[in-house]
């Protein structure tokens, strides 16, 4: 036998080994294998804004947040009459809890994750990792069985209504047997205490576009301050002296943590895409310029301009546009 067929056998026995061997494993649960490779992520806070607070389980007393804090599976979480909560469980499954909500973690897996909400309002954009995850959002009356959408709840004593952005998603009530419907796009249903869903609706074009732009503005990045108190002369990048309280207040705070920050600019919708672009990045520049001659390291800052491709409001009144010129301090996470 020669040299080069001894070669060739010996290298087929060696692979048929090591299937035979993985096929074991397999088999034993003692290996898993996926492609790609995912990792679980704690739940993390990544902002919040007015009244919020939580506990790490019912019989324990509420206590304040903090930003980048990690939620697990027990962990309750409650805002305020101006509060709200900006929750990432990976990179693009996030939630929003709108003012006087309180939300139960009850599972978060690998596999499985399911939130109880108990009151109130939420907002949640839903990516699946993988074929064989579930998601599950409980209210009163009402579950929904998601296979990877944005959504909107609102529960009520009485009632839970369900709004879906996108996708398809199973709803029923789990009082009653054989109440499953699906929601699809754009379309929305209610579930009172004793009765199956209704059957879905078109959503009003003003829920539509008012849901989908709190969804598109949920913070996956750590959130230091969002503040529109920095004020500038109109169309220039030039700060005007009535920033001056803002700006002190966010360089002391600043000077008291080792965190590295991302400066956003943000504008209303008033003029080209380009010159709203520039003036969002001239006046975040002008900012990192304030920080820097006032003591903060220049490299533990960045700048970005979004223009007004980010609002948070309308655009039609004043009041509107001056919500949506904006500056918002990101924490650069390692």
């Amino acid at each position: 036998m020669n040299k080069k067929l001894i070669i060739i056998i010996s290298s087929s026995l060696l692979v048929l080994a090591m299937a035979g061997f993985s096929y074991v494993m397999i088999s034993k649960d003692a290996m898993l294998i996926r492609n790609p490779v995912i990792v679980q992520q704690n739940a993390m806070i990544t902002y919040y804004y007015g009244e919020c607070q939580f506990r790490e389980s019912d019989d324990l007393e509420w206590q304040p947040l903090e930003i980048g804090q990690k939620i697990k599976i027990g962990f309750s979480l409650e805002t305020g009459n101006n509060g709200e909560i900006d929750i990432r469980f990976s990179d693009n499954t996030l939630m929003k809890m709108d003012n006087n909500t309180i939300l139960k973690i009850s599972e978060n897996t690998l596999k499985n994750l399911s939130v109880d909400l108990m009151e109130g309002k939420l907002f949640a954009k839903f990516h699946k990792l993988f074929k064989d995850q579930e998601f599950s959002v409980f209210s009163g009356n009402a579950v929904a069985g998601v296979r990877g959408t944005d959504l909107v709840f609102e529960a009520f004593p009485e009632r839970t209504d369900i709004y879906a952005l996108s996708g398809i998603t199973e709803i029923y009530n789990y009082k009653m047997e054989n109440s499953k419907i699906l929601l699809a796009f754009q379309k929305k249903t209610t579930i009172k205490n004793n009765s199956a869903p209704t059957r879905p609706v078109d959503m009003d074009r003003e829920e539509i576009l008012e849901f989908q732009q709190i969804l598109n503005l949920i913070h996956g990045e750590k959130v230091f301050l969002i503040t529109d108190n920095i004020h500038f002369v109109a169309n220039k990048a030039e700060i005007l002296p009535s920033s001056n309280e803002e700006l002190i207040s966010v360089l002391e705070a600043m000077k008291s943590n080792s965190y590295d920050f991302e400066i956003t600019g943000h504008t209303a919708d008033v003029g080209s895409s380009s010159a709203k672009y520039n003036l969002s990045l001239q006046r975040a520049q002008a900012i990192k310029d304030y920080l820097v001659n006032n003591g903060i390291r220049e490299k533990r800052l960045m700048i970005k301009g979004y223009g007004s491709s980010k609002p948070v409001s309308g655009n039609d009144t004043p009041e509107e546009r001056e919500k949506n010129r904006r500056v918002e301090f990101i924490i650069i996470e390692d």
